[in-house]
C-alpha cells in the first residue's frame, strides 16, 4: 500500500516537472522513471546477500544525478543526489555483516526513497518559480 502512494506520489511529480521543468529535470524525471521499471529486473542479480543488480543501478542513478547537479542550476538535484549517494553507500552493508546492520540499511533505504519523492515535487515548484521569476509574472 505505501509502495503504490509513493509511485502515485511520484508519477503527481513527475507530471509536474516534465510540465514545467527544464532539460535537466526532465532527464531526472526520465532517469528515475527508467530506474523504477528496471529495478525488478536487476534485482534478482545478487552476490550471496548483496543486491549487486540494485546496487549497480543505484549508483548509476547517482552518477546521472549528480552529473546533471553539476550542469543544471537546481539546488533540488544536489539534495537528491546527496540522498542517492546515501542509498548506494547503504548497499555496503552486507558485505559488513550479514543481519545486524541488514535492515538497518533498509529502513534507511525506503526513508531516503520517500525524501527523494518529496523533493521530486519540491523540484517541480523550483521549475514553476524559476520560469515565473525570469518572465517577470506577477
Amino acid at each position: 500500500m505505501l509502495a503504490t502512494a509513493i509511485y502515485a506520489f511520484n508519477l503527481l511529480a513527475f507530471a509536474f516537472l516534465l510540465w514545467r521543468g527544464r532539460c535537466a529535470d526532465r532527464i531526472a524525471v526520465a532517469a528515475f522513471a527508467l530506474a523504477i521499471v528496471a529495478e525488478p529486473l536487476v534485482g534478482a542479480l545478487t552476490v550471496g546477500s548483496w543486491r549487486a543488480g540494485t546496487s549497480g543501478l543505484n549508483l548509476v542513478l547517482f552518477v546521472i544525478v549528480w552529473w546533471l547537479a553539476e550542469r543544471a542550476d537546481r539546488w533540488w538535484l544536489v539534495f537528491v543526489a546527496s540522498a542517492q549517494f546515501v542509498i548506494v553507500a547503504t548497499h555496503a552493508m552486507p558485505l559488513l555483516s550479514e543481519n545486524a546492520i541488514l535492515w538497518s540499511g533498509i529502513a534507511l533505504r525506503n526513508g531516503l526513497y520517500v525524501l527523494i519523492s518529496l523533493l521530486f515535487l519540491v523540484g517541480a515548484f523550483e521549475a514553476w518559480a524559476d520560469r515565473r521569476i525570469r518572465t517577470g509574472a506577477r
